[in-house]
């Protein structure tokens, strides 16, 4: 079915009840004169009826210009008659309509009663008056005599030529129709010129002869005698000349251009052909009855019972063109030929075919040497029109107009007839086209098979699946289509843009991104068309897709991704991103590279963090996580988040962090992962198909398979780059610290690139733009407690302490900061001596320092005990400045992490170590440790436990003692 505003055209219009019949497969497209003349095995076929004739029968304007001269010669006396040609070739290839013209020549005049009554006969009368002038032409042409030369039945039969053998004596046995005295009378004569002349006057009437298919009575007699073939052409010399010389006398001679015809001569027979070519340029002029342009209608007039009503038509154009706007238009139909409008128009010409379908026939099609016209359109449009006419009544999805990709391959009748139509000439080459079609897109005896029908069948949940159900199939159609013959000036196969539009439906639920989803699964290398190939456009011109039944490199390709192994997909995934990430305002980029033979358990990508390297002073470092074993979402991601909590020290398994705040995780999203992993198979694959002799000896190959792999790395990157969407963080909550995350949304967003990351982390609070960090910002995230502390743990926790935002240029942002607000009077710097200490310019602050304070200044007063007015201060005279002692160098420090299970139970050796080590560390608070962070679980008795819960509440310090 198929769902619009316009009526479908399977209820608009309806086939010819022969057409549905034969279910689309109409065996009486190659018409007969023989068969209308003198009727065949099971009588006279339909042909001989003028009105049926007359029905099916497009009046193309060449067909009607050859009849009306023909009756003008017949029907009009002296001058007139004179005025038009007597000697007609018609030598259009197989399958251009030259029998099916030469039969309605007969019904002009051997029933021209009848034959006028239909539109064809009328259009034929009108334009042989306006031809004769003034004259009149007399009443049924004067009874003309008709006398068919059958020549594609070259043998004489006693039915309908009684005693007569050769062809002069044929012709005078059917054109006395049987009188045998006159027959014998001029039968002698032959083939003097002046005879055949005679016998022509003495019949009384106009004469018209039609000659059908004489190349294959001349193959027949240069066969069966040299001498009776030269004795044939002395008759047929002679009564081309003649007709020319007898009033009201004309013939129409069917003989297929020389360069058309592929025919097998004998010697006698090469000549006589070059004999008759004379002849015929000489005395005749050639002529068709149909041309390219003609296919439409004459489709239409053979196929279906009628036009279809013109509002149909224009509703249905109104329709399709509403929907081909934005970025169809710019992407897809503003590439293709043909563009400039007038769509309606065509629309309600080539109705219900698409115009893109009818142009392919009629500009492309037809200028194939062995493509039969006429004939193999109707058998290939009937198939079609009849599969889809199917589909449609049985309420199944059927498309607004029938176009390139729209020709039903799963019907054996439409792809046998289109293999058939002569477009492929080399049966080597059909074979495997069968096999192709069936392959890669649909199998006529397994409709469940074939790489396109396939793609369409596991498409589920994009919302237009039942609006395009066959849209990969539509898509591969096209392709097979437009790659079974050369293009226009020289070319291959199709664009994309004509393959997209091959997949187009009126509806805005399919767009264009959708039908570009589509063509990348038919690229896919392993589940695509293995038969898919590719040019590069040259200078303006776009790249060309084609079917190739050579050995291809989409099958190479194929080929090499079948060995491409899991962990080589994955491990490729992985490197993109650390090759691919960027610090921006990051100090580094840090990745966590994981090796492991199966997956590993939470535990172990813990453990991986933990010896990463992840933990370093003062730096911002953007770490990037090892995709093959961290993904988040999906409903797949609890590992990932609790190994990346554990690394910022959360949780009950948390990892000994000092420097969490400042570290922020790249993590890739689950399900564009998938897609990552799929692609990178790819790339694996074609840079190995790159590698392989038979491609680098193939120049032509080389270069495509160059171009398609550095495509697909690019791609590629892309992909990865737009797979790590995910940001993990460490936070200040209200209920203390949180990891925090961010989900990149935009296609140009991503978590490997630092810049990007650092623009989110300043929109969620988490980072200083650059500047940023000035005297007002800083005196706004100090706290109460900040008073009085070291300057270097005042630097430290803007890297420890996730309330503080992240400085892009790190220490020299807070001492820029720093030094302002010491110069307006916001903070002073004072040393162990609780001495304030004059700060001339930035690089006097120590940020290192743990002597130097900061301290708030004190206020004064501003009352004035003496009511007097203020002091004077006189300036003193500017000198140079005093010597700038050189701040003190700065102490290097260094951070002790430790970690021990240890059974106490009974050795006391180890009891005494542990208490030599916690004695080493009270010693340690006692002297110059600047900062303690400390977890510490100890099991031991009641009264332990007492002391140990009373001298942590003395320190102040967060401790909890639970019954085991």
């Amino acid at each position: 079915m198929t769902t619009s505003g316009a009526t479908p055209w399977w209820q608009a219009i309806k086939l010819r009840p022969e057409v549905e019949a034969a279910r689309g497969n109409i065996d009486d497209v190659q018409a007969s004169l023989h068969d209308a003349v003198f009727g065949g095995a099971s009588g006279r076929s339909q042909y001989a009826d003028p009105t049926y004739y007359g029905q099916i029968t497009y009046p193309t304007g060449s067909l009607v210009d050859l009849m009306a001269k023909i009756a003008v010669r017949l029907g009009a006396k002296a001058e007139p008659s004179k005025r038009v040609r007597a000697l007609w070739r018609l030598d259009q290839a197989m399958g251009g309509g030259k029998s099916h013209g030469l039969i309605g020549l007969w019904h002009l005049a051997n029933n021209p009663s009848h034959f006028a009554a239909t539109d064809l006969g009328a259009a034929v009368l009108v334009q042989a008056k306006e031809i004769a002038g003034s004259e009149t032409l007399a009443p049924d042409l004067g009874g003309p005599r008709c006398v068919v030369l059958d020549c594609d039945n070259p043998a004489p039969r006693e039915a309908h030529d009684g005693p007569a053998r050769t062809l002069g004596e044929r012709f005078l046995w059917r054109l006395f129709e049987g009188a045998y005295k006159k027959y014998e009378h001029y039968k002698g004569q032959l083939p003097n010129k002046e005879a055949i002349e005679a016998a022509l006057s003495d019949i009384g009437r106009p004469v018209l002869i039609l000659i059908d298919e004489i190349m294959d009575y001349i193959r027949w007699v240069s066969n069966q005698s040299e001498q009776r073939a030269l004795d044939d052409m002395a008759f047929l010399r002679a009564l081309l000349d003649a007709v020319n010389d007898v009033d009201n006398c004309a013939a129409v001679v069917v003989m297929i251009a020389s360069e058309k015809d592929r025919i097998a001569l004998n010697e006698t027979g090469a000549k006589c052909r070059a004999e008759l070519e004379d002849l015929l340029i000489r005395n005749g002029e050639a002529t068709t009855v149909t041309s390219g342009g003609d296919f439409a209608d004459i489709i239409r007039r053979r196929l279906f019972d009628g036009p279809p009503p013109s509002e149909v038509t224009d509703r249905c154009a109104e329709w399709i063109t509403s929907e081909m706007q934005s970025r169809w238009t710019e992407h897809v139909f503003g590439k293709l030929p043909h563009s400039d409008g007038g769509f309606a128009e065509a629309v309600g010409r080539c109705y219900p075919f698409h115009p893109s379908l009818i142009d392919l026939a009629e500009n492309e099609w037809s200028q194939q040497a062995g493509f039969q016209r006429v004939r193999s359109t109707l058998q290939v449009f009937a198939a079609t029109a009849y599969e889809q006419l199917q589909r449609g009544q049985a309420g199944e999805w059927a498309p607004a107009l029938i176009g390139p990709g729209d020709l039903p391959m799963s019907s054996r009748e439409v792809r046998d007839a289109l293999l058939d139509s002569g477009l492929v000439s080399d049966q080597r080459t059909q074979s495997s086209l069968r096999e192709i079609c069936a392959g890669n897109i649909v199998d006529p005896d397994h409709l469940d098979r074939g790489a396109a029908r396939l793609a369409d069948l596991r498409r589920s949940s994009t919302g237009w699946e039942q609006l395009n159900p066959r849209a990969a199939e539509r898509m591969a159609t096209a392709l097979f289509v437009y790659s079974l013959s050369p293009r226009p000036q020289g070319r291959r196969g199709a664009t994309e843009a004509e393959l997209l539009a091959a997949s187009f439906v009126p509806s805005n639920a399919f767009g264009y991104g959708d039908a570009e989803v589509v063509w990348q699964e038919l690229c896919h290398p392993t589940d695509g068309l293995a038969a898919v190939d590719s040019t590069a456009g040259s200078g303006k011109q776009p790249k060309r897709w084609h079917i190739e039944t050579r050995q291809t490199l989409n099958m190479l390709v194929r080929r090499e991704r079948e060995a491409v192994t899991d962990a080589e997909r994955d491990e490729r995934v992985s490197r993109a991103a650390f090759e691919g990430a960027n610090s921006g305002p990051f100090d580094a980029v840090l990745p966590v590279d994981g090796e492991f033979d199966v997956a590993p358990e939470t535990a172990e990508l813990r453990e991986l963090l933990g010896s990463a390297g992840i933990d370093q002073a003062r730096k911002c470092r953007l770490v990037v996580l090892d995709s093959r074993w961290f993904s988040l979402l999906n409903g797949v991601d609890a590992a990932t988040r609790l190994a990346a909590e554990a690394a910022m020290g959360l949780g009950t398994e948390a990892l000994p962090m000092t420097w969490a705040s400042s570290a922020v995780f790249a993590v890739i999203n689950t399900q564009s992962r998938r897609q990552a992993r799929n692609l990178a198979a790819d790339v694996i694959a074609w840079e190995r198909t790159l590698a392989l002799a038979a491609v680098q000896q193939d120049a032509e190959m080389s270069k495509s398979a160059g171009g398609q792999s550095r495509e697909t790395q690019r791609r590629f990157g892309s992909l990865v780059n737009k797979a790590y969407a995910h940001v993990l963080y460490l936070a200040e909550g209200p209920d203390g610290r949180v990891m925090r995350d961010i989900r990149f949304q935009s296609e140009n967003q991503s978590a490997l690139d630092g810049s990007v990351v650092w623009s989110a982390l300043q929109e969620a609070g988490k980072a200083f733009a650059a500047g940023d960090l000035d005297r007002q910002a800083l005196m706004h995230n100090l706290r109460t407690n900040d008073w009085n502390r070291p300057l270097c743990e005042i630097r430290d926790d803007f890297w420890k302490a996730p309330r503080l935002p992240l400085l892009p240029g790190g220490e020299g942002d807070l001492r820029r900061a720093l030094f302002e607000a010491v110069s307006g009077g916001d903070i002073e710097i004072v040393d162990s001596g609780d001495q304030v200490r004059q700060v001339a310019n930035e690089g006097h602050l120590n940020l290192g320092s743990t002597d130097l304070r900061i301290r708030q200044p004190a206020q004064e007063s501003t009352d004035d005990p003496d009511g007097g007015d203020p002091p004077v201060v006189i300036d003193p005279p500017v000198g140079p400045d005093p010597p700038v002692d050189p701040p003190p160098p700065e102490r290097t420090e260094f951070r002790v992490s430790a970690s021990v299970t240890q059974s106490l139970r009974d050795d006391s050796s180890p009891r005494d170590a542990v208490r030599q080590f916690l004695l080493a560390v009270a010693n340690a608070v006692d002297d110059d440790a600047v900062h303690v962070q400390m977890s510490l679980s100890i099991t031991a008795g009641a009264a332990t436990k007492d002391k140990l819960v009373a001298a942590a509440q003395t320190a102040e310090i967060n401790c909890v003692a639970a019954e085991l």
